[in-house]
């Protein structure tokens, strides 16, 4: 389909393909305009716009529920002396739709890369709530909870009615002793294996 054209797309040709691109996205049609976007990826030259057609794409794939392309598009960015924009946007969306997809560890993953290559550190507060989320369904309440007092103190430090009430909110949902007791699948595994009905006694 992109190669239907032979000849250089011209720059009132690339503004048309964005057009209906956008057009699509808009009537959210966006399996339609994900292909829009690429082919508008494919005949553009330069880096930075072929960037923006990307992420376009990428969100059109994380908005049809499509979320494994959407993630595959996105690493194929170049991200070698990228900007601190750049590099927020794709590992952010990469985090957000594994979270989406249930691959926590993978959402991890992606967030601590984005921890390890945005050199500005005000672009990392606002990756802290999605990593609280992660944290959370892994049941790594400390961290998470680590997390959620640094976006307190970027959001509310100038506030002290306001940070403190939510460090008092965070102790009391983060308090340990209303942790859930969880289960070891494998200790009721080989409960059961010796004694019929005793994992299910033990998980209860």
């Amino acid at each position: 389909v992109f190669l239907s054209k032979l000849t250089a797309y011209s720059t009132n040709d690339t503004l048309q393909l964005k057009h209906v691109a956008d057009s699509l996205f808009s009537d959210k049609l966006y399996y339609e305009a994900s292909i829009y976007y690429q082919k508008l990826d494919f005949f553009l030259q330069g880096e930075t716009s072929k960037n923006e057609a990307k992420l376009l794409a990428a969100n059109c794939y994380k908005l049809n529920k499509n979320y494994t392309a959407g993630i595959d598009h996105l690493n194929s960015i170049n991200l070698n002396e990228a900007s601190d924009s750049l590099i927020f946007n794709t590992k952010y969306q990469s985090a957000l739709m594994s979270y989406l997809s249930n691959d926590l560890t993978r959402a991890e993953s992606f967030l601590e890369q984005l921890n390890y290559l945005v050199k500005d550190s005000s672009y990392a507060i606002n990756s802290l709530l999605l990593h609280a989320f992660v944290l959370n369904e892994q049941y790594k309440w400390p961290q998470a909870k680590e997390k959620l007092y640094k976006l307190n103190q970027a959001l509310f430090l100038n506030d002290e009615a306001a940070f403190n009430h939510n460090k008092i909110l965070l102790d009391s949902i983060y308090d340990t002793k209303l942790a859930p007791k969880l289960k070891s699948v494998d200790k009721a595994s080989r409960r059961s294996t010796f004694f019929t009905g005793s994992g299910q006694w033990y998980a209860k």
